[in-house]
């Protein structure tokens, strides 16, 4: 994720405002970014899907991929994005929702108070001269908690895919325009052939959790390498 978030408050964050108008610099070298299972079918027309492991949650996250080298990002193009669909986690930025400390299910929304996009003089004000929070931060509020309501289906489906040892490791290799190969660790897949072997009744409760189309996008996208190596160039 982002650097240095910090929780939303009207006592630290009343004179905040919002530039609409922004560069996408702070994407220059982002590799990857987390995505949910419900943007699975916008997703893998334009990323490879793959899951990294968090030591720290002890489960897997889904992550777009946008380069094929440390700190590289092939969908920059003269200052502007190069692909139909941007994932929700990067359109909700300077904002974002995590966790807060010590629980399961509380949540809180956060803001990057370093992004280019934070002012005191022009923008959108998140908070009012009575500290209440404006329209605008209202509007952005619910989107967060879509995004929230969407992680929160992402964990359950990848908690269930864990328990079906669905996973399994598997680098992202490549061979580029010069016929070098190249190889990115720590990434997973769904194996399909544990997949293909479930029970009736384990493979009811993927179908139960809406679960089936999004694991099929994301096998569809692992075919999006080639379209990295392409950008690559």
């Amino acid at each position: 994720m982002f650097n240095n978030p910090v929780p939303v408050s009207p006592e630290q964050h009343s004179a905040i405002k919002i530039r609409q108008q922004g560069t996408i610099e702070h994407l220059v070298d982002r590799q990857f970014t987390p995505v949910f299972f419900g943007e699975f079918n916008k997703v893998s027309a334009h990323y490879p899907i793959f899951f990294v492991y968090e030591e720290q949650s002890k489960q897997y996250r889904p992550i777009a991929v946008f380069g094929l080298l440390e700190k590289q990002n092939l969908f920059l193009h003269q200052g502007r994005w190069d692909a139909a669909y941007v994932p929700a986690s990067l359109r909700s930025y300077p904002f974002s929702i995590a966790r807060a400390e010590n629980t399961d299910d509380q949540w809180m929304v956060c803001l990057h108070p370093d992004s280019e996009l934070v002012s005191t003089t022009e923008g959108q004000a998140i908070f009012d001269e009575n500290k209440q929070p404006t329209e605008f931060y209202q509007s952005l509020t619910r989107f967060l908690q879509d995004l929230l309501a969407h992680e929160v289906a992402s964990v359950e489906t990848t908690t269930l895919l864990q328990q079906l040892d669905l996973f399994k490791e598997e680098a992202l290799k490549f061979t580029d325009s010069s016929g070098k190969q190249g190889a990115l660790n720590g990434f997973h897949v769904i194996d399909q052939e544990k997949l293909a072997a479930l029970s009736d009744s384990d493979f009811l409760k993927l179908r139960k959790l809406n679960a089936l189309d999004a694991i099929y996008h994301h096998l569809s996208s692992l075919d999006r390498v080639s379209d990295l190596v392409r950008r690559l160039g």
